[in-house]
């Protein structure tokens, strides 16, 4: 696991208890038309955190 940390900033890989935040970043067509990805099922979030 990689973690990035300062005073003002966490990078951090995934973590299961993050899935209800992911899940409306990554389901949302808004988001999603301006980055790499299409929207993703629940089922595709978690398995993307889990990796």
């Amino acid at each position: 696991m990689i973690t990035i940390e300062t005073d003002r900033l966490l990078l951090r890989n995934y973590r299961v208890t993050d899935f209800e935040d992911i899940i409306k970043y990554f389901s949302d067509e808004e988001v999603s038309k301006y980055e790499d990805f299409y929207p993703m099922s629940e089922e595709q979030v978690r398995d993307m955190i889990t990796e």
